[in-house]
């Protein structure tokens, strides 16, 4: 989306920018608020020190983080991701404003 935006073919207007700014930067907090819970998961749970209990332990942490296909990496590309989609937004919602200056200078013309 922000290609899209940055490219001109993305234009939001100010009040439902607004509204949508407001729920990214909501949802940006809830899991914010995760981000704790989340990073212990990238270590090893403490489950011993045995032979086993290692193998174990550490068949759990590259379960939740070993691959861009694991819980951590994807939570954290989903924050990255709202806040390239924050971006874009602005970005719309200055195309919407450059391009409602336009119209305005265009139909001004038309008035003379």
């Amino acid at each position: 989306m922000l290609g899209e935006a940055q490219a001109g073919r993305w234009a939001v207007d100010e009040e439902t920018g607004t509204h949508l700014r407001s729920a990214i930067v909501n949802a940006h907090k809830q899991f914010d608020g995760l981000r704790v819970r989340v990073d212990l998961l990238r270590q090893r749970p403490r489950l011993g020190n045995d032979p086993y209990a290692v193998q174990v332990a550490e068949h759990m942490r590259a379960a939740m983080d070993s691959d861009e296909h694991s819980l951590v990496p994807v939570f954290l590309a989903l924050l990255e991701g709202l806040d390239s989609l924050r971006e874009a937004l602005d970005v719309a919602m200055r195309n919407y404003d450059a391009a409602d200056e336009a119209a305005t200078q265009r139909l001004g013309h038309l008035k003379d």
